[in-house]
């Protein structure tokens, strides 16, 4: 299914498509043409696997201005295409991965349970991963998600995405994050320092291991790959261990 809705404060879908969304695999905005429409960002593998964040008119502009700030050194807005424009137009770089399963406590939830999508574009990523529960489908209402975020314990929400910025292999800053008002221009990962947890490669099987500073551990297979790891030397050396 398609997972999504309203999470802390920005509008998410993302899964599985037939049918690219973008004209290319990619980082694209929607060209709304008024300042009180959000702004909204699509990340798109061209291989199915996507994630769309819609940001509020209120923070759409200095999204934009980090996106392009993000973008320098040969990148920035390019081609429009059906009313999307591209924010990176470099295609070298592009890393895709799908959760494949998430252990807490001992107790492994696969794919039925959990799903996730991490997409790497160039200089930007974004990471979305919810729980496959009927309320939390595209099309959850801001009331409903409310209700279930006060119900929920420690600010463990069913939904969470996190979008930002590349600085460098492994080292990854966040520009916006549900349920997280403050979160923007923190670490969100480092993972020479373990910051944000611990990251391993295992490049024989394609799959990474991201264990969370909860104790918990997501499982990711990487299905695409072009350029370089976005996880580093340290991650991958973690791995072969």
């Amino acid at each position: 299914p398609v997972l999504g809705g309203s999470w802390g404060g920005l509008g998410v879908a993302f899964g599985r498509s037939a049918v690219a969304k973008g004209a290319s695999p990619g980082v694209w905005r929607r060209s709304t043409g008024s300042g009180d429409q959000p702004l909204t960002v699509l990340f798109d593998s061209g291989c199915g696997p996507y994630v769309s964040v819609s940001v509020p008119s209120s923070g759409g502009p200095e999204t934009l201005h980090a996106l392009g700030a993000a973008l320098q050194n040969g990148h920035g807005p390019g081609q429009d295409v059906g009313g999307w424009s591209r924010l990176d137009q470099d295609a070298s770089a592009l890393t895709v991965l799908e959760l494949l399963a998430v252990k807490t406590k001992g107790e492994v939830v696969g794919a039925s349970k959990h799903r996730g999508v991490w997409i790497f574009a160039g200089k930007l990523f974004v990471r979305a991963v919810g729980l496959v529960l009927r309320r939390w489908e595209a099309g959850t209402t801001t009331a409903s998600a409310s209700k279930a975020a006060s119900a929920s314990e420690g600010g463990n929400h069913p939904g969470d995405v996190v979008m930002g910025i590349m600085e460098g292999p492994g080292k990854l800053r966040t520009l916006r994050r549900s349920w997280v008002a403050d979160a923007e221009g923190k670490l969100y990962l480092d993972a020479a320092g373990e910051v944000g947890g611990s990251v391993e490669v295992h490049r024989a099987s394609g799959v990474v291991v991201h264990r969370l500073a909860d104790g918990s551990e997501q499982h990711w297979k990487v299905t695409t790959q072009r350029g370089e790891d976005p996880f580093g030397a340290a991650a991958a050396a973690r791995g072969a261990a």
